[in-house]
């Protein structure tokens, strides 16, 4: 972050720009470093102290300066029924914990999602036919979310929702980064979702 904020303060990257941070969620790390029967175990205390570790990062860069986002290939995946997961009711216990990452997030930093399908060796672990999935994920963690009390009212109290004030969330789709660029200057996106 200092030789970002020592760059933007020089001029050479855009004034307005954010630091931007992607992170995996705890599904990502145990995916990756833990055998699906152990995930029972693992969650609690491993997403316990990746929560912590975005409080300090939070604490440490100045929130205008900060933007975080959670990266979901393993959600997806466990939605897609490619990946195991440990509860019975997968697509809730994807929401729920989706939601429970976005709730760690302080509300005055900017959050994105990437809705993804992972890239080994350049190609998705699942080419999906459509982007429904996307959509379907997309729709229910925002309908959570608009009504998670997280603003304050007028006395300072948190009890009003992203609904109650009249916001909006931005939300960017991702589909361009597979873009091929192998022949000419025309990027092909035909192995997009």
């Amino acid at each position: 972050y200092a030789v970002f904020r020592s760059l933007r303060d020089d001029g050479a990257i855009r004034a307005g720009t954010r630091f931007q941070v992607s992170l995996p969620t705890a599904a990502a790390m145990m995916n990756g470093h833990i055998v699906p029967s152990h995930h029972r175990t693992v969650e609690a205390p491993l997403t316990r102290r990746l929560f912590a570790d975005v409080a300090e990062m939070c604490a440490a860069i100045p929130h205008r300066d900060l933007g975080l986002q959670w990266d979901i290939p393993c959600e997806m995946s466990q939605w897609e029924g490619v990946r195991p997961a440990w509860f019975a009711d997968v697509q809730e216990g994807v929401i729920e914990r989706l939601v429970r990452h976005i709730d760690s997030v302080p509300a005055t930093v900017q959050l994105g999602l990437h809705f993804c399908y992972g890239s080994d060796g350049g190609r998705h672990w699942m080419e999906p036919k459509d982007t429904a999935n996307c959509v379907a994920v997309h729709n229910r963690v925002a309908e959570k979310i608009a009504r998670l009390r997280i603003f304050a009212n007028e006395a300072g109290k948190f009890d009003s929702s992203l609904l109650d004030t009249g916001g909006g969330a931005l939300v960017v789709s991702q589909f361009t980064l597979i873009a091929d660029t192998a022949k000419g200057n025309r990027p092909s996106f035909s192995g997009a979702a």
